[in-house]
């Protein structure tokens, strides 16, 4: 009888161990900080549904995908050889020697939607190697020249961009508005195509009686001299010439065709309106 009881009294002890573990398992999770609420407003609503308060109760605001000014389509524009204002500049600091060069000329077009340049971008940028100065003239023509780079065999350095990426506003209400992003694309240098994201900043500039409708581009970013099989004369790169050239590019593009965006201001007339004849 005793034993029974025993046998009895374990039975209903695992069981009531069962029952409660099994409770626990269909309790609905609690959520006990911010990245349980956002993961579970991403899950319901997507990426504009995460925006919302944060643990101290302050808003969080959804990302901007473009300028505050310009058209609002996929619009090109090309680059504006008048202006005065495109320069491309690249440095190159090593131990033993810091040497400073310039393009004096680059081609090419970016086409995208200023209102919503997270929606992409396409386009081409090519600077002639002939056009490349350090301010030497012996040491560009060595520049050009195998075992550095083959200009005569590609007599161009090109990117096309493919897309953009990390895009986001950056001031508001300014002459021009500021937006910073990432262009991707293929870097075409020495016979090689290497990947590359460069970050920009770009700025638009609304067309007047002074200006015409402009896009402006600014970029730092190093080029991998490795990556592009450029390998110079033994021990001169790290020594010499560094391994990783900087490059500057601040340039100025302007819409095809010279159109008016929608919703660009008129210019007011200049001088009072001529009096209209008697009579009429």
């Amino acid at each position: 009888m005793i034993r029974k009881s025993i046998v009895y009294f374990s039975a209903a002890f695992l069981l009531a161990a069962f029952g409660v573990e099994l409770l626990k398992a269909y309790e609905p999770p609690v959520a006990t900080g911010r990245k349980i609420k956002a993961k579970a407003s991403e899950e319901e609503g997507g990426e504009g549904a995460a925006a919302g308060p944060t643990e101290k109760g302050e808003k969080k605001s959804a990302s901007a995908t473009g300028l505050n000014k310009g058209p609002n389509e996929k619009t090109r524009y090309e680059f504006d050889s008048e202006s005065a204002r495109n320069q491309i500049s690249f440095t190159s600091k090593a131990p033993g020697e810091t040497i400073k060069g310039t393009a004096k000329k680059i081609e090419g077009w970016l086409e995208l939607n200023p209102r919503n340049v997270a929606e992409g971008a396409t386009g081409e940028f090519k600077v002639p190697w002939s056009e490349v100065s350090t301010g030497n003239k012996m040491r560009d023509e060595h520049m050009r020249a195998d075992p550095w780079v083959n200009a005569g065999t590609y007599p161009e350095i090109v990117f096309k961009v493919t897309g953009v990426e990390e895009s986001n506003l950056q001031k508001k209400n300014t002459k021009p508005t500021l937006f910073k992003t990432k262009l991707v694309g293929t870097m075409s240098l020495n016979g090689r195509d290497v990947e590359m994201t460069i970050p920009v900043t770009l700025s638009y500039v609304s067309k007047s009686a002074k200006t015409k409708e402009a896009l402006g581009i600014k970029g730092t970013f190093k080029v991998p001299l490795k990556e592009f099989g450029i390998e110079g004369k033994p021990g001169a790169v790290g020594s010499k010439v560094a391994a990783e050239p900087e490059v500057k590019v601040s340039v100025v593009l302007v819409r095809a065709g010279g159109e008016e965006p929608a919703d660009a201001p008129k210019a007011a007339p200049k001088g009072k309106p001529k009096p209209r004849p008697k009579g009429i």
